[in-house]
């Protein structure tokens, strides 16, 4: 069961800044996601300078960070981990063990944005967040999910425009990353692809999952998602939004293979739960 959704932000970075004690914050993972949270962090008035940036050394993920502005934030894993007090975990869900090998900071929290993959197969203290996609990141209209609750990584998303919700219980993070961040990108390849977007269906998915306030979710993914744009305006968006081997394409392949909307959308709860299985 969900705790209520959130409504009204906080936007507040001082919580954070205060438990950095001037330490940086670490983004570990550059991806589309990564790039975007760290722009977006920038722009919402988070110091440069406590602000530090790990990949996996793409020359086209450096060169979109330099283009953006943050090639001078660019390090070393281990050097991240060394300074960093404060790590928001950004790989593919694949990749969870990037991290093995490395040491945090005695003081330092991880915050791990993994799709799927448990707090039993991260560091201890780890908390999961699940955010909407970088579209709706950089224009401050996305959602996010907390577990356990925080309340200071909480008013860091609050600060970057997102709407939070509280989750009670670590399972529900399938059914908010399926039914809720994977939504707008549903409901955009139905639309692109005059493709029937079943309310009652979605309503009654969202009550499967116990999914409190999934009304409010189902109005904002249709208010958030691309209209009218061009097919290959929409295939960007699709392609920016869904990693390979993840849960966005898993819905989105549910759609192309003739699934209606909330039956594709379980198909991304199913793939949350095989990646927490490892596979």
């Amino acid at each position: 069961m969900l705790i209520a959704y959130q409504r009204v932000p906080i936007m507040s970075f001082q919580p954070a800044l205060d438990f950095l004690d001037g330490a940086p914050l670490g983004l570990f993972g550059a991806g589309h996601l990564g790039r975007a949270l760290a722009r977006a962090l920038v722009d919402a008035g988070w110091p440069r300078e406590q602000l530090l940036i790990c990949h996996g050394g793409s020359a086209n993920t450096t060169a979109a960070l330099t283009a953006a502005g943050l090639g001078d934030r660019v390090v070393r894993a281990p050097e991240l981990f060394e300074r960093a007090k404060l790590v928001f975990y950004l790989v593919r869900p694949q990749n969870v063990d990037a991290i093995a090998g490395l040491t945090m900071r005695p003081d330092a929290l991880l915050v791990s944005f993994l799709a799927g993959i448990e707090l039993q197969r991260l560091p201890a203290g780890t908390v999961r967040a699940m955010m909407s996609d970088p579209a709706s990141l950089a224009k401050k209209n996305g959602i996010a999910a907390l577990y356990p609750e925080n309340g200071m990584i909480e008013q860091v998303l609050q600060a970057l425009g997102l709407r939070v919700t509280l989750l009670a219980s670590e399972s529900a993070t399938a059914a908010f990353t399926a039914l809720g961040t994977c939504l707008p990108m549903a409901a955009a390849w139905c639309l692109g692809y005059d493709w029937p977007i079943d309310r009652a269906a979605l309503y009654a998915a969202g009550r499967r999952h116990d999914l409190a306030g999934y009304a409010d979710i189902v109005d904002w993914a249709l208010e958030v998602c691309p209209k009218g744009v061009t097919r290959k305006a929409l295939e960007t968006y699709l392609t920016h939004a869904a990693t390979p081997g993840g849960i966005t394409e898993a819905v989105l392949n549910g759609l192309a293979a003739g699934d209606d909307i909330a039956a594709a959308l379980e198909r991304g709860v199913v793939r949350c739960e095989e990646l927490a299985k490892g596979c």
